[in-house]
């Protein structure tokens, strides 16, 4: 099993606060919903799943869409491959007046290989065309998250 220091966690974060960051938009009491993810980075080992958390804020109800994708990452090797080493995932999560969260778990599948890096890939959010016009949805600071599978057993991670 491969051990990472501070050095690669540190360097994974850093990556993914500039890949994932922007900037926070104003909602205002008659603003309808804004979704985003509650950090930009979630993570399970291998066989386990990693469970993004979704917030609605704001008024109203809404539906924001999400699909797993590639993770834009220096090193190829540290990009998860789908259905290899994870199951993807697109849908839709319906925000009732009163919901604030909703979770998306995505499956990560074992493998045998003990000596590899830990992976990643990513999930983001979009906003259905449909959306009302007098009060529409909008995406918040975080549209987007990345997921890290641990390459450990999991009582070791």
């Amino acid at each position: 099993m491969k051990t990472f220091g501070f050095g690669f966690v540190g360097a994974l974060i850093l990556g993914a606060g500039m890949f994932l960051s922007s900037a926070p938009s104003a909602a205002s009491e008659t603003d309808g919903p804004e979704f985003s993810f509650t950090k930009s980075l979630y993570s399970a080992p291998e066989g386990q799943s990693v469970r993004f958390v979704v917030k609605k804020t704001g008024k109203g109800e809404g539906i924001v869409k999400y699909e797993s994708d590639h993770a834009n990452v220096v090193n190829p090797a540290q990009r998860a491959t789908p259905h290899r080493d994870y199951v993807p995932v697109n849908g839709e999560l319906y925000f009732g007046p009163e919901d604030t969260e909703k979770n998306i778990n995505v499956e990560t599948r074992p493998d045998s290989d003990l000596d590899e890096d830990a992976e990643i890939f990513s999930i983001k959010l979009s906003i259905p065309k449909a959306s009302d016009a007098s009060h529409p949805a909008r995406l918040g600071s975080k549209p987007e998250a990345v997921g890290l599978i641990l390459n450990c057993p999991a009582a070791a991670c």
